[in-house]
């Protein structure tokens, strides 16, 4: 669980980087997301456009009904006649049932483009988050990426999804109903279209205010996710401390932080509705006024007159709409900012432009010089790191909390790089490597490697999905989890919940162990494999080790001085540098080779 202050720093350097995202100018910003975003939204273009131009039909469809409507009301309902009735009441149904097929066909076709578009964005999301590094996911709570994997992708189907067609059939409308008017009485048309200005001056005005409002909403949305996830994942700690209070309060805090943005962007747009309505009602009276005098007069029938009404509803209908849609693109501005800078935050390490793929690897590992300062930290986790792993040997690091074991493991697969020094795989510069090659090369089974939520079977086999059924059996048998696998109500077949939580500790490591041996990888790094098991239940682990250790490098990182009897080398770490163990006598065989230097 998080401290207050921990969140406390968290949240403040949300807001801050929202507050200078908010100073931005709103067009600017508005640009600049639909530029980001434009590459996802091409492959869709076709069926958008086909999408609007159905729409469009519609929307024409409605345009003649009107006209009709008003044919209708001068020839049969003012003059009386039945007969003059039924032509253009057929036309005007065949009319409307082509309309309205137009209009299904098209919000399907903007459907299935918008559930495309949004489900591509996710799938980019995802994609950038695996190449970043374990830094950026320290600096970000985990509720608020997941956030912006759900509301934050469904608002900015507002800016460049549905949002886009709506735009362009709602505008395309307004000038439709537009040009009929004119046709039909240019005088009423001109009063009518003097409120056109008035209401774009309003949203322009609130769409502002809106786009702050919602980056604070977002944030605050963030928190109270991260909250969410992370006393779903320490319930138990929550429970036996007893901090639901102290949870509640901070649930509550962020809570009132997100209602009060809520309510501030409702009231906005709440507002923008009402003011828009009156400004509506406003000037239909003022057509209604003088197309009486029209009428009076004999320029205008009755018919005329309900058309134009019937023109006009058409014309301010859209207008509003257009009106809603500037306030939700403020919004879906704040999403897609979001978005965008997970989709460019740079990655911390990629491969080089010389990068070549590992040939076949033996194992020989070489720390040269290591050092590695972590961004932000006092001072270096790795200082002058120089040691050397072989294949055949049982190595073990160990040493005190933050003494750089971690770090370790973290260069060993490239997740960050050293700050100087170098790291040599069989004589290559891990560098120099492609970084598939590297990863396929060296496997990680680390102490909180999670299991998914699936069976057995399905969670040895994850990291080699296509696996022979036959090397998936060998790798749980090479683990001991065989022994326990046919206890299970369903064997390998059983699911283990999520998380593995129908599985003792001890057996979620075997799991692990399992899956990390399905890769049969030439280097295996375990991080804390005993952690928690008694000797019973750690021997057959131990022997399991030095079986591995026979045909590959193999690296234990530890506190447990069990395995330190067993290794055939020594690596000792204290405060990022080489150290000698306090009492060499604890561990273990003469033959031992223990690396390290006394510190001064």
């Amino acid at each position: 669980m998080g401290m207050p202050a921990r969140h406390a720093a968290r949240d403040g350097s949300t807001v801050a980087g929202g507050g200078s995202t908010v100073a931005g100018g709103g067009s600017a910003a508005t640009r600049r997301v639909v530029r980001r975003l434009r590459p996802l939204v091409r492959p869709e273009r076709g069926v958008l456009l086909g999408a609007a131009a159905l729409l469009l039909a519609g929307t024409a469809a409605e345009t003649v009904t009107v006209w009709l409507f008003g044919r209708l009301t001068d020839r049969a309902l003012v003059q009386g006649s039945p007969r003059e009735f039924c032509a253009p009441a057929a036309v005007w149904l065949a009319v409307a049932i082509a309309g309205g097929m137009c209009g299904y066909a098209g919000h399907l076709l903007e459907a299935r483009a918008s559930g495309r578009l949004l489900g591509r964005l996710r799938e980019a999301m995802l994609a950038r988050l695996h190449v970043l590094s374990p830094t950026f996911f320290a600096q970000r709570p985990a509720g608020d990426l997941l956030t912006r994997f759900g509301s934050d992708v469904d608002a900015v189907d507002e800016l460049v999804g549905t949002g886009l067609v709506q735009a362009v059939t709602t505008g395309c409308g307004v000038v439709c109903f537009t040009t009929a008017a004119f046709v039909l009485c240019w005088e009423l048309a001109l009063l009518a279209c003097a409120a056109a200005p008035l209401h774009w001056l309003l949203t322009r005005r609130l769409a502002g205010r809106v786009r702050a409002v919602s980056h604070a909403e977002r944030a605050a949305e963030g928190r109270i996710a991260a909250v969410a996830e992370e006393n779903i994942a320490a319930s138990a700690l929550v429970q036996t401390h007893g901090m639901a209070a102290h949870e509640l309060r901070r649930l509550r805090h962020h809570g009132a932080a997100w209602r009060d943005a809520r309510f501030a962007a409702h009231r906005l747009a709440a507002a923008n509705a009402v003011l828009a309505s009156l400004l509506e009602t406003v000037f239909v009276l003022a057509v209604l006024g003088v197309g009486s005098w029209e009428i009076a007069t004999g320029r205008l029938t009755v018919g005329g007159l309900l058309s134009f009404a019937g023109f006009l509803g058409y014309l301010y209908g859209p207008l509003q709409e257009l009106g809603e849609l500037v306030v939700a693109v403020g919004s879906a501005v704040a999403a897609g900012e979001r978005i965008a800078e997970v989709l460019d935050h740079p990655a911390e390490v990629a491969d080089a432009p010389d990068a070549r793929p590992l040939g076949r690897v033996r194992g020989h590992l070489r720390f040269e010089h290591v050092h590695l300062t972590y961004p932000d930290a006092l001072g270096p986790a790795l200082d002058g790191v120089s040691f050397a792993l072989r294949p055949s040997e049982l190595t073990v690091l160990t040493g005190g909390s933050g003494a750089g074991k971690s770090t370790v493991t973290r260069l060993l697969t490239r997740l960050h790089d050293p700050s100087a020094g170098r790291i040599l795989l069989d004589g290559h510069d891990l560098r120099r490597v492609t970084l598939a090659s590297l990863r396929r090369a060296v496997t990680v089974v680390a102490q909180d490697s999670p299991l998914v939520d699936g069976t057995l079977w399905e969670n040895i086999a994850w990291g080699e999905p296509d696996a022979d059924p036959a090397r998936v059996a060998a790798a749980a048998r090479a683990a001991g989890v065989d022994g326990f696998a046919a206890r299970l109500p369903d064997g390998y077949d059983t699911p283990l919940g999520q998380s593995g939580r129908r599985l003792s500790g001890g057996q979620r490591r075997r799991v692990t162990l399992a899956r990390g041996l399905l890769r049969d990888s030439p280097v295996l790094v375990l991080d804390e494999p005993t952690a928690g098991l008694d000797d019973t239940a750690a021997e057959p682990l131990l022997r399991t080790l030095r079986r591995l250790a026979a045909d590959r490098t193999v690296l234990v990182i530890t506190h447990d001085l069990r395995l330190a009897a067993r290794a055939d080398h020594l690596v000792v770490l204290d405060r990022g540098r080489l150290a000698r163990p306090a009492s060499e006598s604890l561990f273990g065989p003469d033959g031992l080779t223990i690396t390290g230097n006394v510190r001064p």
